[in-house]
């Protein structure tokens, strides 16, 4: 946990982190025993895990006891699905594991317009940016960006950022200024997940979701939020 006074007590504490893809192996390994207690980041050599299987799921839970005051309404816990790079592919899966979803979040390179329509058709709410492939209607329908808050969690939504330690020019300047708490960003077809200390934000990259690109397997996640926390994150392969 954060010592005592530690900055990155004062917007996410990171309580516990376990995290494993959902594929019938053995978690992947998570930091243990350090103030940072949660980095994952996921880049498949040689065989990938066979897909298709699924096991418990996995937490992550965030807290943040000054964060939280300040927000003293009460709301309702959402189940939030990110995806990214879907360069026009539709996986029916893709329905599948968001179906109870509240929130829908893409980080670009999307593709064919109708992925954000079906997706509109899976949850109440679909979230989506532009990436550098994209053209036409989706950049017409998306933004570059979107910053919004949902369950107290300020989150900005992109498709090219960079990660904690290599951010993109200017990008660590942006989260300071706008005290973000969640970044998903997409671009590396790397599932990453990590949080940054210094900024006290956690940083997510869904991998792709689509066939395009070198990727080894197909990922989405999914996770729930909740006046302030962050939990219940879940890997979903789809194989290659």
């Amino acid at each position: 946990l954060p010592a005592a006074g530690d900055p990155f007590q004062l917007r996410l504490r990171v309580l516990k982190a376990q995290v494993s893809v959902l594929c019938g192996h053995s978690p992947l390994p998570t930091a243990q025993g350090s103030r940072l207690d949660f980095s994952l980041s996921v880049d498949y050599g040689g065989n990938p895990p066979e897909s298709g299987s699924q096991q418990t799921r996995p937490d992550i839970h965030s807290g943040n006891n000054t964060f939280q005051q300040t927000h003293t309404h009460k709301t309702l816990m959402k189940t939030i699905g990110i995806l990214s790079d879907t360069h026009s592919c539709w996986d029916d899966r893709y329905a599948v594991h968001f179906k109870d979803c509240d929130e829908i979040w893409h980080a670009g390179d999307v593709g064919d317009i109708d992925i954000i329509r079906r997706l509109e058709d899976t949850a109440p709410v679909v979230r989506a940016v532009r990436g550098n492939i994209d053209h036409g209607d989706v950049c017409r329908r998306c933004r570059e960006s979107e910053i919004f808050e949902v369950e107290g969690l300020r989150v900005w939504l992109t498709h090219i950022a960079g990660y904690p330690g290599k951010y993109a020019p200017g990008v660590k300047n942006f989260l300071s200024a706008n005290r973000i708490d969640i970044m998903v960003c997409g671009h590396s077809h790397i599932l990453k997940v990590m949080p940054d200390r210094q900024l006290s934000l956690l940083h997510i990259n869904p991998g792709a979701a689509g066939y395009h690109g070198w990727q080894k397997v197909r990922t989405l996640i999914r996770l729930s939020v909740d006046n302030g926390s962050i939990g219940g994150l879940e890997v979903i392969e789809l194989g290659k």
